[in-house]
């Protein structure tokens, strides 16, 4: 008869008591001269399914972390069967996702029940969406297509109002260049002959960026066209030899043409100037615009003495007159402020003084090598040939 001492049953009892309470426990041992009898083989059996148990236990500890790379355990207990077959799906499932994330949206799940179920409609939600988007993204292209082909032949139209060519007049050179930031600037100049004597020059700069910049600016150099509104032009009166109207009228007729509030809240400054090629004297006005630059032959440049309001922003703005006679070796700029405010990596802008500085390094320059210098050199400044403002520059020289 089999004789069982009760500290055995208690030791395999207590194994399994510990392994139900969530512990895993070390394996039983048995004194090295017990005898080979039934209690022996249920303690051997006891220990083999606590190896197992611990085994399985710490797969699914990392598999519940997320860890897929586990190794699924050995065994022939249903239970690690059905493991392998939980990780193996765990892993397939896995690989389907990465193709999904990958773009592949055909990938299905049939293996998972009801999780199969939500994840095959979720990607064919993916799909739909996806359609749609590159539906969206198809009309996107094409409506952008079609601004860039709007915005290009604003951009054409734009150029038009541009210098075509120069006045012909013995002893005076004239020169320009006009870099817009974007398609269309909002920057507008101009050389135009008011009559055999006078030559009206301007250059307008237009607050802000974009289309409603561009408007405007195209709108007011329309209206700065001697034959733009015939007997009622804003520059020049009627007749083939017309007079030229004086450059602060001019401000004052635009500034109450164009209030800001009527315009998007967009102003401009300009500097409208009548040239008078016989007495070689230039009458400007000034609305809010950088002051020209001179240089006299022989003397560094200086900047001209004159200030005024910009167009458009205050309803009761006074504007006048000043004058400058020239000489021979004269050269004049007039230019827009992204010249001067065009920033390096710093943060620091071009300024007064080293566009002072770059006039007078062009001086051995001609006049429209000297005028591209100063863009160059702006550029270089910048750090790249993509400013953030319209550069415009009218140079004019006497011999």
């Amino acid at each position: 008869m089999l004789e069982v001492r009760e500290e055995d049953i208690d030791q395999i009892t207590g194994l399994f008591y510990r392994v139900l309470k969530g512990e895993l426990p070390p394996p039983l041992e048995l004194p090295e001269d017990y005898p080979e009898n039934e209690v022996k083989q249920v303690v051997e059996y006891a220990n083999r399914f606590v190896a197992e148990y611990q085994t399985l236990a710490g797969a699914m500890h990392a598999l519940s972390r997320g860890d897929l790379d586990v190794n699924a355990p050995a065994g022939k207990m249903h239970v690690l069967q059905s493991f392998k077959n939980l990780h193996a799906n765990l892993r397939h499932l896995t690989w389907k996702t990465q193709q999904i994330a990958g773009g592949d949206l055909s990938q299905h799940v049939d293996f998972m029940g009801d999780f199969s179920k939500a994840f095959n409609s979720m990607t064919q939600q993916l799909r739909e969406a996806f359609a749609k988007i590159e539906g969206q993204k198809q009309d996107l292209l094409r409506a952008n297509q079609r601004m860039k082909q709007d915005l290009d032949a604003a951009a054409r139209v734009q150029r038009t109002l541009l210098p075509e060519g120069f006045p012909a007049i013995p002893g005076w050179n004239f020169a320009w260049t006009y870099r817009p930031c974007d398609e269309l600037g909002g920057d507008a100049l101009n050389i135009v002959r008011i009559n055999e004597e006078v030559i009206a020059l301007y250059l307008l700069d237009v607050s802000g960026h974009g289309v409603p910049a561009a408007l405007l600016s195209v709108t007011a150099t329309r209206s700065l066209h001697p034959r733009a509104g015939g007997a009622a032009s804003l520059v020049a009166g009627p007749g083939e030899n017309p007079d030229a109207v004086e450059p602060a009228k001019v401000a004052s007729t635009l500034n109450a043409l164009y209030p800001m509030e009527s315009n998007g809240d967009h102003y401009f400054t300009m500097i409208y100037g009548l040239l008078d090629v016989r007495a070689r004297r230039l009458r400007f006005t000034l609305a809010g615009h950088p002051a020209p630059i001179l240089v006299r032959e022989g003397r560094p440049p200086e900047l001209l003495d004159a200030t005024g309001n910009a167009i458009g922003m205050f309803d009761d703005a006074e504007f006048s007159d000043s004058v400058i006679e020239l000489h021979s070796g004269d050269r004049l700029y007039l230019y827009s402020d992204g010249l001067t405010e065009e920033m390096n990596a710093d943060k620091e802008q071009f300024g007064e003084e080293r566009l002072l500085s770059a006039v007078a390094d062009g001086q051995t320059l001609g006049l429209q090598a000297a005028v591209e210098f100063l863009v160059e050199k702006v550029v270089a400044w910048r750090g790249e040939a993509h400013l953030k403002d319209d550069v415009s520059i009218l140079a004019v020289s006497v011999e």
